[in-house]
């Protein structure tokens, strides 16, 4: 028989988490924002669940519908606002088998596009939960769309990062997109992190925060052999790019190497070398250059009757992305300081 406390919305809501089930208690926005959870990667995902069904014998009828179908089907009863009935009356049609979304899939993104312009909080969750879904039926073409849904992601949070429920859905989201096109992201991670930085230059912190926790996902899932040289090549060019986005990158670094109860990843030191090495290396090159423009300045000071003379080379300054790396390191050094 069912309890008060099992009857409790809030604790419906929250699964018991938050809550003792008998009263409500305030929160601040610090609070709300530290009781986020976007972890997704130990949650049972889509592919976990079709595993299972294949394992417990059900139809097949049942496997061949589209996950995102189910996924809409599911949220029938679970939400009936406004906004999420029209979404459901326009895609539901083009749902009915992968065959069927891949030839209507130019006019899916479109709508959902245009759902997701100007949603409300409720209405939000199903939707972004249909858009992982498509990740799920769509694979590898799905890529091609996953720059303009960050874009689309990021928009819906530029007024509402306040709104902890809305930060929630939103991130919880691109964890989803990040684990189910892995693959494809790990091939292409120069333009997945270029794809990435509006959320992580975002002027508030704790979604810059919220942001880098998501992608590392991608960097700790690097082959350990690539790491020297596919950190620098993804990192270096957003680097420098503005204030923001190097506390992003800053945030990136620590949440890849950050472990459980005060550690940190085996990966740590595989994570750190290549950026320290290309600080060094900057810091050689910028020296070179200037000892070269001295010698440069000193020659045609000892010959300035010379006409013609062509000038020495201008020493490149040393600032720019060599500070700015300086900048980032010194900041993720300091988070992983504080977490030990």
């Amino acid at each position: 028989m069912a309890t008060g406390k099992d009857l409790n919305p809030s604790y419906l809501r929250e699964r018991g988490r938050h809550s003792d089930g008998q009263r409500f208690r305030f929160q601040n926005f610090a609070q709300r924002v530290a009781a986020v959870d976007i972890d997704v990667h130990h949650r049972l995902t889509a592919d976990d669940m079709a595993e299972w069904r294949r394992e417990a014998g059900e139809e097949e009828a049942e496997e061949a519908r589209p996950f995102a179908m189910q996924t809409l089907e599911r949220w029938v009863e679970l939400n009936q606002t406004g906004q999420f009935t029209a979404f459901r009356t326009e895609l539901s049609p083009m749902l009915l088998s992968v065959p069927l979304m891949l030839h209507r899939q130019d006019a899916i993104f479109e709508a959902l596009h245009r759902h997701l312009t100007g949603v409300s909080t409720e209405a939000l969750p199903p939707m972004l939960e249909l858009a992982t879904a498509l990740a799920v039926d769509l694979r590898q073409e799905f890529y091609p769309r996953f720059a303009p849904l960050l874009g689309a992601l990021g928009r819906l949070l530029g007024s509402s990062a306040e709104d902890v429920a809305r930060v929630e859905a939103v991130f919880t989201a691109a964890a989803y997109l990040l684990k189910y096109l892995l693959r494809q992201l790990l091939a292409d991670l120069p333009a997945a992190l270029a794809a990435y930085a509006p959320l992580l230059s975002h002027p508030k912190q704790h979604v810059r925060d919220f942001a880098a926790e998501s992608f590392s996902y991608l960097l700790r899932r690097l082959p350990r052999a690539s790491l020297p040289a596919a950190l620098p090549a993804t990192l270096l060019p957003q680097i420098g790019c503005s204030s923001n986005l190097d506390s992003g990158i800053a945030l990136l670094l620590f949440h890849t190497v950050r472990g459980l109860s005060q550690r940190f990843h085996s990966r740590t030191p595989e994570v750190l070398a290549p950026l320290l090495e290309a600080l060094s290396s900057a810091s050689s090159t910028a020296s070179a250059s200037a000892a070269s423009a001295s010698a440069s300045a000193a020659s045609a000071v000892a010959a300035p009757g010379e006409e013609g003379a062509a000038p020495g080379p201008s020493a490149a300054p040393p600032g720019g992305s060599r500070g700015a790396l300086l900048e980032v390191l010194s900041e993720a050094l300091g988070l992983m300081s504080e977490h030990t």
